[in-house]
């Protein structure tokens, strides 16, 4: 069995647009900063595409603490290195657009 994470499905533009607004707040709470592996690591966690990360993540931000930039690297290199590189550029652009506007 893979243990590589299977790409989502397609989403609407609602969704896609709420899950970037939830990404954007969680950046703003966390001390990782508005990089490309911070905002894939918090864009799956809100989606919840993987479990594991999650609950990694809630464990590490109970009771208020802060993700730190060297946690956020530590866990998008463990769940989300191996994705597509492309994968990355799209979050990337996404980002990009909407801190432009």
């Amino acid at each position: 069995m893979s243990t590589t994470p299977v790409p989502p499905e397609p989403q609407s533009s609602s969704r896609s647009g709420e899950l970037l607004r939830l990404c954007i707040a969680r950046m703003g709470a966390h001390a990782s900063g508005y990089e490309p592996p911070s905002y894939a690591l918090w864009y799956e966690y809100v989606s919840g595409g993987i479990p594991g990360l999650c609950k990694e993540v809630d464990a590490l931000i109970a009771g208020g603490k802060r993700l730190s930039t060297e946690q956020t690297q530590t866990l998008h290199d463990k769940y989300l290195r191996d994705r597509a590189e492309q994968t990355v550029a799209h979050a990337h652009a996404a980002l990009a657009a909407v801190l432009a506007h």
